[in-house]
This record gives C-alpha cells, structure tokens and sequence, in this order.
C-alpha cells in the first residue's frame, strides 16, 4: 500500500504477502497493513492473495483465513473471490 501509485504506474500484477505471518517479524511485513488488497485492487492493479504460511497447514484453509481477512481490511467478498480466481489465472496468463 506504500507503493500502491508506484505499482500502479508500472502496470504490474501483486501477489499479496499472507496477513498471517507476524507483522514486523521480517522486511517485507514491517508494514503490514489489512487494507492492502483493498487500497491495491482501488487503484486497477491486478492483485492475488498468497498462501506461503506454515506448510503444515492445508493451503485451502489459509486461502479462506486470507480472503476473510482482505474482506476485514476493506475489499468485498466478490472482489476476494476474484483475487484467486480469475484475476490469478490472469495474472499467470491462464484465465483462458
């Protein structure tokens, strides 16, 4: 969400860090921040949540966990769906 404008007038796709992992406990979620699917998906960038957090747990639980928790920070439910659906499948060049 730091660099949403940034991201934005690059025109590139954002695979979103999971809301799970400790916020603070490394680099990349120092700034951790609910809202960011949100305040990405606002600004036309195509966004996909990601799942890399504990790999003892079954990745569709955590799916769920992290779609609920986009919801929490702002985006619709519709809007979650599409994040790892269709706009995923864009993002990898297989929404065909």
């Amino acid at each position: 969400f730091l660099v949403a404008d940034a991201i934005a007038e690059a025109k590139i796709p954002v695979v979103l860090h999971p809301t799970m992992q400790r916020a603070g406990s490394t680099m990349e979620t120092l700034h951790s921040y609910l809202g960011n699917a949100k305040v990405l998906t606002d600004r036309k960038i195509p966004v996909s949540i990601g799942t890399s957090y504990e790999g003892y747990v079954p990745k569709t639980r955590v799916l769920r966990s992290e779609m609920a928790m986009a919801i929490v920070g702002g985006l619709s439910p519709d809007a979650a769906l599409r994040t790892v659906t269709i706009d995923a499948a864009r993002i990898l060049n297989i929404s065909e």
